[in-house]
């Protein structure tokens, strides 16, 4: 046994595997994750040596106590954190059960703890020169949550993503045409109100007698045959040739759009086929570049995931 004026001169720290020995259903703190392990001892044969035990025997923690007279015990075995204080004739004596640093070892919330040992100093307590700081890492569970979102979220671009790009650049010159053509619009229409403004008209009778105002010509337009007997005969023969005209063209395009021979061309089948392909070039080339995405991430993230099994 160290005598009791050396416990001040060299304060000591208990660092042990198994914790020591705490009652069933010990309080464990406010940073324990899981249910409370209570004390369980397996022997390799009956009455023989101890195989396994979560902690160690009271008569053992106690004399281990009595010997040492630490002023902290860090343990681990437990893979989770537990904190409690242990009752000595020469005082209380806390002891940290520390968590894993892995998640691989059934804990959804790693942690480490920093350990600070200060020099001596004139105060009259020990404990003062020794502080612990729990520091806890990543929740593993986010983690796999942020991958499994943005894994959807890059599978979603893949497949809603045209194949020549959204076209930024396209768009944006329609609409610069478009706001020219407005604007050249609007400098006609004022033009033309201009026009309107400062030239002279002349009245005209028709044949029934109705007067019209029409501008005065300013230059002559040669008038071939046809349109000379078209303006002889006056308004009715021009408004019937005007409406043969109108409804020549019409007549034409529905022959043109609802021929028979249209139906029979097998454009349906087409149409069909090349959504068909545009689907399966779709599918493949979203196929590609998540290959390509998973042949740079998954080997970067399985060696970050075994590091720990690679370094022991």
């Amino acid at each position: 046994m160290y005598p009791k004026a050396l416990d001040s001169l060299n304060p000591r720290v208990l660092l042990t595997h198994i914790p020591l020995y705490r009652p069933d259903d010990t309080p464990c703190g406010p940073y324990r994750s899981s249910s409370v392990i209570n004390q369980r001892i397996a022997y390799a044969v009956p009455d023989q040596e101890i195989k396994y035990q979560n902690y160690l025997t009271n008569e053992t923690s106690s004399q281990l106590l009595d010997l040492i007279r630490p002023i902290l015990v860090l343990s681990a075995h437990d893979h989770d954190q537990c904190t409690v204080t242990h009752s000595t004739p020469l005082g209380t004596v806390p002891e940290h059960t520390l968590g894993t640093i892995s998640w691989q070892q059934g804990n959804l919330y790693p942690s480490f703890m920093l350990l600070t040992v200060t020099g001596p100093s004139n105060q009259t307590s020990t404990k003062s020169e020794v502080s612990t700081q729990l520091c806890f890492l990543p929740m593993q569970t986010h983690i796999y949550i942020w991958y499994l979102s943005q894994f959807v979220v890059t599978l979603l671009l893949l497949i809603i993503w045209p194949t020549n790009g959204f076209g930024c650049w396209d768009r944006f010159s329609q609409c610069m045409s478009s706001i020219r053509s407005v604007g050249t619009s609007l400098v006609v229409a004022s033009k033309v109100k201009e026009d309107d403004e400062n030239c002279e008209y002349e009245m005209v009778w028709d044949a029934e007698g109705s007067m019209h105002l029409v501008k005065k010509a300013t230059t002559s337009v040669p008038v071939t045959k046809t349109d000379a007997g078209s303006i002889g005969r006056g308004n009715v023969m021009s408004r019937a040739a005007a409406k043969k005209h109108a409804l020549q063209g019409p007549e034409e395009a529905v022959i043109l759009d609802l021929s028979p021979d249209a139906d029979k061309t097998g454009k349906v089948t087409r149409l069909s086929k090349s959504k068909a392909r545009i689907l399966i070039q779709r599918l493949f080339r979203v196929f590609r570049l998540v290959v390509v995405i998973a042949a740079v991430n998954v080997p970067l993230y399985m060696m970050l995931l075994f590091k720990d099994w690679i370094d022991r």
